[in-house]
């Protein structure tokens, strides 16, 4: 019995499927890494050798490049301006955590902390 190529093509859709999904199911992204051989010495050198010459690399690499940071992105040292000081309503801070100045203490006394001590 032969099969037709779309027969053909869906089965080869499915085995595609089947192994994104197994792989995705592994938890790593991008380039896999290949696994150290199970025999022989001349495959064991030759791998250490390879990993060895990878971690060398990345090291060069990673000397050579210096500070790639865009001018844009470095922190900015500057002393805070009035656009930098917010008012206490504009902060996102509930006032539980940091009360507003001048505001009178409450008369139930301080809030319950929901957070375990320590």
């Amino acid at each position: 019995m032969s099969r037709s190529k779309f027969e053909t093509g869906l089965v080869a859709l499915a085995v595609l499927a089947a192994t994104g999904v197994a792989l995705t199911g592994c938890g790593k992204r991008g380039v896999l890494d290949t696994p150290p051989p199970l025999f022989g010495e001349r495959a064991k050198a030759r791998y250490e050798a390879q990993q060895q010459q990878k971690a060398q690399d990345a090291a060069d690499a990673s000397a050579r490049k210096g500070n790639t940071v865009p001018v844009a992105d470095q922190p900015d040292n500057a002393p805070l301006t009035t656009r930098d000081i917010k008012a206490p309503e504009q902060k996102m801070t509930p006032a539980s955590k940091q009360p507003i100045d001048g505001a009178a203490p409450s008369p139930f006394g301080a809030p319950v902390s929901t957070r375990p001590p320590g």
